[in-house]
């Protein structure tokens, strides 16, 4: 499996779409803050309209923009003409069984597909740390827009129906998109580093792959190194530069990351988890994950207990 594919199953993300919105150009959509575990997403099927940070910054999203907001910040989006927040505000309609439409009376100019991908708060710091606040894929730009373009008029179509099985049909779609999202984000330039970076860096991407495919190997700089195919001090310099962290820091994150949900999903002795995630005794283990998460694993398994 590819880092971006091991990295997403890692987070075990999975998409809920939360509405389609048809809308004129008058039109403002508020979003707040989401908890930790969940990012917002914004699909642009048709027409054009801008999404305001809590920053000030507005930016323009066009047909083929996929905007998402790893961390859930707060936001808003609105139509090109909209001055106030309660201009033409969009009334809610249940006339779809497949999804809530949000829309306005007459023409529609836009039309949004809004939702959430929920995630593994813990393991989304692989795939999500450092990343900048708002993401916008431009999918229309990217190589195979054929695909991309049959997957938005199926969301379109999946979207306006009301037929047995459209609601995990659209996840599935939109999980899709969000794949092709993230992977255009990482082959996009970037100033500021970001895990994602990761992903096509040839030469850190087979240390990174080392990592993942056996994270309870005792991995050193120079053995990560040689991996890389690189000197010890050049690996380290470039993987902070690309990932804004130390490799040791990425490798302690998966451990973290496998350790969780080993905690979480079975009842397994504190020493076996240990030695599972890499650490020679539950000492160690519970050393470094009290440093990376602030608790012990024996109470973290109990506030995470079902």
């Amino acid at each position: 499996m590819d880092t971006l594919s091991t990295l997403l199953a890692l987070t075990r993300a999975h998409v809920a779409l939360d509405a389609r919105c048809l809308l004129g150009s008058r039109f403002t959509l508020p979003h707040a803050p989401l908890p930790p575990g969940e990012a917002t997403f914004h699909l642009v099927l048709a027409g054009q309209c801008r999404l305001h940070t809590a920053s000030g910054e507005a930016h323009l999203l066009s047909p083929g923009c996929l905007a998402l907001l790893p961390h859930g910040v707060g936001h808003s989006v609105t139509g090109l003409t909209a001055t106030r927040p309660d201009d033409a505000a969009p009334r809610r309609s249940d006339d779809s069984g497949a999804l809530p439409f949000k829309r306005q009376d007459g023409d529609h100019t836009v039309d949004l597909l809004c939702g959430r991908l929920i995630h593994d708060a813990n393991a989304a710091k692989l795939l999500l740390a450092n990343v900048p606040s708002l993401l916008v894929a431009h999918l229309d730009q990217t190589p195979g827009l054929a695909a991309l373009e049959t997957l938005a008029a199926l969301l379109r179509a999946e979207s306006a129906a009301n037929l047995p099985g459209a609601a995990a049909i659209l996840t599935a779609l939109m999980q899709a998109l969000l794949g092709y999202a993230l992977r255009d984000c990482a082959d996009r330039p970037s100033s500021a580093p970001h895990c994602l970076a990761l992903v096509t860096d040839p030469r850190l991407g087979a240390a990174t792959q080392a990592m993942l495919r056996a994270p309870e190997q005792p991995w050193t700089l120079e053995s990560l190194a040689d991996r890389a195919a690189m000197s010890r001090a050049t690996f380290a310099r470039r993987f902070r530069e690309r990932a804004g962290m130390t490799p040791g820091d990425f490798l302690t994150a998966l451990r973290m990351t496998l350790a969780c949900r080993l905690l979480r999903d079975s009842p397994r002795p504190l020493a076996d988890i240990a030695a599972a995630v890499g650490y020679q005794s539950d000492t160690a283990f519970g050393k470094a994950f009290r440093q990376s998460l602030g608790t012990t694993p024996g109470q973290w398994r109990r506030q995470a207990a079902p």
